[in-house]
């Protein structure tokens, strides 16, 4: 008799252990994003790529515990427009982001355009950037106009500054008037007008702590760091720790305190167990300003450098890891590009694209490694300025005929002084880049359909983008300090104005998503059950009468709405005060969202803040998540309303994090709880 109770009882075991098994994980929060970006990098700068003159240990231990990208590029090899691309995750001749934007510039990143920090914004993520922007120095192009919570760096590059060696003959007066006093921002304010070269060698200090700080900040949250370093771009400066200390002269002790920097990312995220939750992305904006020389990178086998669109100059000695999800000590010899990241993040993070087109796709399974991914590109296209001049399809790269720099064969200068460029032309020509990577061998005789395959894609792109003097159809202009209005813009269906305006309103872009949500209602004759949306964006760009005429045009499509009734209270708050906005109450009938009937009874003076928890609380069923939805967002604005901080950060916090609605006032929560943290 024991032997069948014996059994019965390890039968039961299993069944309970197998019902263990099967329980879905506890799901995690989304992906912590660290992209790091250096400045005039070349291809063999590292030790995983080349580098042997130095030691770059931090990177190379990235490269063993992460994947090694041999074939990732940069849209064009140029500050501004690569990080124009970067960004946006569009070509940089999409938005209208062309070379170098200096000091005397009055272009930047379009408002409508959305960036990785925006992206990042819908999940609400904290983000930050530190270092070198360079899409843009006055204020409405910024980073915290664009999606980023904090900022601190330089707004261009470091040699825009009087003491250029192209103007060191000058007089400073003069010096002055071709380039003036390199600022140091923070936030949205200069803080340092005139940044001399001592404060130069604090940078790559500066930004280590700031992003350091920021991690251990939001260690809590889900974070999007962007570390746009100023180095190595020339004038070269290093920190007393590294000076000297590579044996290969300023450049190695420059790219020895990069490292450090690097190391002390990975340190933080170890420290604080974030490790294996954080995505990390190291790569640079274009390859070595060749004319430099001892001040310069190496571009290793590649061909040419900084600004010109052989490889030596757009092809990024790139690294990823994420230990866990990115395979070890692996490579990817895949192409791929920087405007891949922002499809690739978003779909990470489960956020959704912008709705105006982009050029990225996702490629997180060339970045997991999964067996058998290809690329989802089928080509990549290589635009200098406006000239489409190079295209890559597979190991196939195809040169259209155009003029480039060149040191031809001679050293770059010494001690920080450039040596000339030589002009020279290349006709069409095609390579493969499996055999011959420093393309030097023209096959195009062998392979001419290849070579008409090629030829009408290029055909194709000049159709979307555009070709020297021949527009595209799918330019966008770049934003202008006159009003940051585009210069030429296709026009919007209004459909995808009122989502745009939706993006931009979660992404705390109130007034670009007020001027789409006023172009879609004055287009479609059914939209007037969009006041409402706008007038959420009046309430949050501060324009309080008129989000109380929204909110009233809004009863009269839908009189009974609740939580009309409530922005309206909130809005009249603002201008009158409590106590006579909830005199003024809009009447509604019954909502049958709990506990939203509470929720108007606490803003028209009938019931407390204890009452609507409560019925929340006792909420069961199906309604029970979304109860406590509304009634942590409702109270955390009711409390903000009254005059109560610190009770609506807990509300609007516990509303944004643990019962958070997957819809549209989800995301205003999310939005709400970020700009509480400013």
């Amino acid at each position: 008799m024991r032997t069948p109770l014996f059994l019965a009882l390890f039968v039961s075991v299993l069944i309970a252990c197998a019902g263990v098994a099967q329980r879905p994980e506890t799901p995690k929060r989304p992906p912590n994003i660290v992209l790091i970006f250096m400045d005039d990098m070349g291809y063999a700068d590292i030790g995983s790529f080349g580098a042997t003159a130095y030691k770059t240990p931090h990177l190379d231990e990235m490269a063993r515990q992460g994947r090694r990208f041999t074939d990732f590029y940069v849209t064009q090899a140029v500050c501004s427009a690569s990080r124009a691309g970067l960004m946006t995750g569009c070509y940089n001749v999409r938005v209208g982001i062309f070379g170098a934007l200096g000091p005397r510039a009055r272009t930047g990143i379009h408002r409508d355009e959305v960036t990785i920090a925006e992206i990042c914004k819908q999940k609400g993520y904290a983000t930050a950037c530190y270092g070198k922007w360079h899409l843009g120095h006055h204020k409405q192009f910024l980073p915290m106009q664009h999606g980023f919570d904090d900022y601190f760096g330089l707004p261009y590059s470091n040699d825009m500054w009087p003491y250029h060696p192209g103007v060191m003959h000058l007089p400073m007066e003069k010096r002055l008037k071709r380039w003036p006093h390199l600022p140091l921002i923070a936030k949205n304010e200069v803080i340092n007008a005139e940044v001399s070269g001592k404060d130069q060698e604090q940078l790559t200090t500066q930004y280590t702590e700031h992003a350091v700080e920021f991690i251990e900040k939001n260690k809590e949250r889900p974070f999007f760091l962007y570390l746009p370093h100023s180095m190595v771009h020339v004038p070269l400066y290093v920190s007393e720790k590294f000076k000297g200390k590579s044996g290969a002269g300023l450049f190695g002790d420059v790219m020895m305190e990069v490292d450090w920097s690097c190391g002390q990312i990975l340190k933080t995220l170890r420290k604080h167990g974030l490790a294996d939750n954080t995505l990390v992305i190291f790569t640079s904006d274009n390859g070595p300003w060749l004319s430099y020389g001892d001040h310069a990178g190496s571009a290793g086998p590649l061909r040419e450098g900084k600004g010109t669109m052989f490889d030596g100059g757009c092809k990024e000695s790139t690294l990823m890891w994420w230990p866990g999800r990115v395979p070890a000590g692996s490579v990817c010899r895949t192409p791929a590009m920087t405007i891949d990241i922002l499809p690739t993040i978003a779909h990470l993070i489960g956020a959704d694209l912008p709705d105006h087109k982009i050029d990225g796709k996702n490629i997180w399974p060339l970045v997991a490694g999964v067996k058998g991914a290809k690329s989802p590109q089928e080509a990549y296209y290589f635009y200098y300025g406006r000239q489409l001049q190079a295209l890559r399809s597979g190991k196939w790269k195809m040169h259209f005929p155009h003029g480039y720099r060149t040191m031809d064969g001679r050293p770059g200068g010494t001690g920080g002084k450039p040596n000339g460029y030589r002009q020279k032309k290349i006709g069409l020509a095609l390579f493969d880049l499996e055999a011959d990577v420093g393309e030097t061998k023209d096959i195009k005789d062998a392979h001419p359909e290849v070579v008409a395959r090629l030829r009408a894609l290029g055909e194709s792109m000049r159709e979307e983008l555009g070709d020297q003097g021949r527009r595209g159809k799918g330019f966008r202009a770049a934003g202008t300090t006159s009003g940051n209005e585009p210069v030429e813009e296709p026009p919007i269906p209004p459909l995808a104005r009122n989502r745009r305006g939706d993006t931009l309103l979660k992404a705390g872009r109130f007034d670009a998503a007020i001027a789409d949500f006023d172009a879609y209602i004055a287009s479609e004759p059914q939209a007037e059950s969009h006041h409402w949306q706008r007038g959420i964006a009046y309430y949050y760009a501060g324009r309080y009468r008129d989000g109380v005429r929204q909110f009233e045009l809004h009863k009269k499509v839908n009189p009974n709405d609740v939580e009309n009734a409530v922005w309206h209270f909130l809005c009249k708050a603002k201008l009158v005060g409590v106590a006579a906005a909830r005199k003024s109450v809009l009447p509604v009938g019954p909502d049958a969202r709990i506990p939203m009937m509470t929720v108007y009874d606490l803003f028209a003076g009938r019931a407390t803040p204890v009452q609507v928890e409560d019925k929340a609380k006792a909420t069961r069923g199906r309604q029970a998540g979304s109860a406590l939805f509304y009634c942590h967002l409702y109270l955390g604005l009711y409390q903000e309303a009254i005059g109560k901080p610190k009770a609506a950060r807990h509300h609007i916090r516990v509303a944004a994090e643990k019962h958070t609605s997957p819809g549209y006032m989800g995301d205003i929560a999310r939005m709400h709880a970020t700009l509480m943290q400013r």
